[in-house]
């Protein structure tokens, strides 16, 4: 089978399933109560950030799908994985920014659409996979990178990458070290 129709294959299967199929499909069996009811400003508000939290999480997902692609010599999905270590980008900052991205465009459609159906697909959905990961997920990959994926796992968290945004950003943190008093 080509990779063109792999990645195919795994996109439509996964983020399209998971980010438009399963939303829509709840949505047209139990309604949507647009910006959950409210109006003018406070709307305007539920409104911006739900296109907020899309946006950020399709540029992430867009960005991870591509060094999967250009990187992994694989695909995003677990029947063809890649076979390549990705270690790049903003993999260098969080061992998950795909989910990371999945998680905000969810998040986001919850704002956007306004039904209880939603939220609680999202909320399964992201509980499913902070259980997945470290339980099945992860030590797959210490099976397939060996030592090269546990010391990744010491650099990289999980999940935020709050050290890469304060590097980024300039800012420190860490308390200065104490001087020893002198007189």
């Amino acid at each position: 089978m080509r990779m063109w129709f792999k990645h195919l294959v795994s996109i439509v299967l996964l983020p399209v399933c998971v980010l438009v199929i399963f939303p829509a499909f709840l949505i047209a069996l139990f309604g949507l109560k647009l910006l959950w009811g409210y109006y003018f400003f406070s709307g305007a508000f539920v409104l911006i950030l739900g296109f907020v939290f899309v946006g950020l999480g399709l540029v992430l997902l867009n960005y991870t799908i591509s060094l999967f692609i250009s990187d992994g010599d694989g695909t995003i999905a677990p029947w063809y994985p890649t076979r390549n270590f990705i270690k790049r980008g903003i993999y260098e900052c969080s061992r998950n920014p795909m989910m990371m991205g999945v998680f905000l465009i969810l998040i986001g459609e919850c704002f956007l659409f306004g039904s209880l159906a939603l939220v609680i697909y999202v909320l399964v959905f992201i509980t499913a996979n902070l259980l997945y990961i470290p339980i099945i997920e992860e030590p797959g990959l210490v099976r397939r990178f060996g030592d090269e994926y546990l010391k990744y796992k010491n650099e990289a968290p999980r999940w935020l990458p709050i050290e890469c945004l304060k590097k980024s950003i300039g800012l420190n943190f860490e308390p200065e070290p104490k001087q020893p008093f002198s007189r």
